[in-house]
């Protein structure tokens, strides 16, 4: 039984010296996040304490190729270059102090860069990379790349470990939020889909089902922020995701 201790240990370290070169390839954080991920879904899976480290090894690549395309898998009908857009006016005002210096000088930012809301319909969550608006509370429109049957939503924050404070806190992240499907392009007719809370102790990426019983298809999503996390300020939206089922017919 030793014997086999030391050699799933020796294995192990060999697995680990091969992960570590895939950070060759990637952003540091980025592939730290994603290594982790895919490591402890394959190892979860294992059923066997022999460890064979070329197949695992390509399972893992292979759950990283994944997770990298969009991280869940799933279809977002809401990605801007998939041809989802933010409805015209239809969102909270920007706050504009929160500007991400973009040029330094001798440390010194001399350009700012104001994300508007379109950053949330598209890829991206390292800090920063955010829309912020005004308070606590705050509401966007997305109109998908097509008429689909909402099945469920993702809510992307950065990481808490990537916070700037020592308790890995995220105060500007939302908390309870609601998202509701519009009949048409005016928002006349608002059907709820769901009352949700992001977890801020959670992991970065939530995804939370449609609750309503009878839901019909919606070509157009609002997102409303009721809360966030403590930050009187500002709320910082990252990501957000729209699932479901394509209309059949829809052109």
């Amino acid at each position: 039984e030793q014997q086999h201790h030391g050699d799933d240990t020796a294995e192990i370290k060999l697995l680990k010296n091969r992960i570590r070169k895939l950070e060759q390839v990637q952003s540091r954080q980025s592939i730290k996040t994603n290594r982790e991920h895919a490591y402890q879904k394959v190892l979860l899976k294992g059923q066997s304490k022999t460890w064979e480290v070329e197949p695992v090894e390509n399972k893992i690549e292979e759950a990283l190729r994944r997770w990298d395309a969009d991280k869940i898998g799933i279809p977002d009908y809401a990605l801007e270059s998939a041809g989802g857009q933010i409805h015209g006016s239809n969102h909270s005002p920007t706050f504009a102090n929160g500007a991400i210096p973009q040029v330094l000088v001798f440390g010194i930012a001399v350009w700012y860069e104001v994300k508007l809301p379109r950053v949330i319909i598209q890829p991206g969550s390292t800090p920063g990379e955010c829309w912020a608006f005004h308070g606590s509370s705050g509401f966007v429109v997305i109109k998908l790349s097509r008429l689909i049957k909402p099945t469920s939503f993702t809510l992307e924050h950065m990481a808490t470990t990537l916070s700037q404070f020592e308790d890995h806190s995220i105060p500007s992240a939302p908390k309870e939020f609601s998202v509701w499907g519009w009949a048409d392009a005016r928002g006349s007719e608002k059907v709820l889909l769901g009352e949700y809370l992001y977890n801020d102790r959670g992991h970065a990426l939530q995804n939370f089902p449609v609750q309503a019983t009878t839901v019909p298809e919606f070509r157009y999503i609002e997102l409303k922020v009721l809360s966030n996390y403590g930050n009187p300020a500002f709320t910082c939206l990252y990501r957000f995701r729209v699932h479901g089922l394509p209309y059949k017919t829809d052109n």
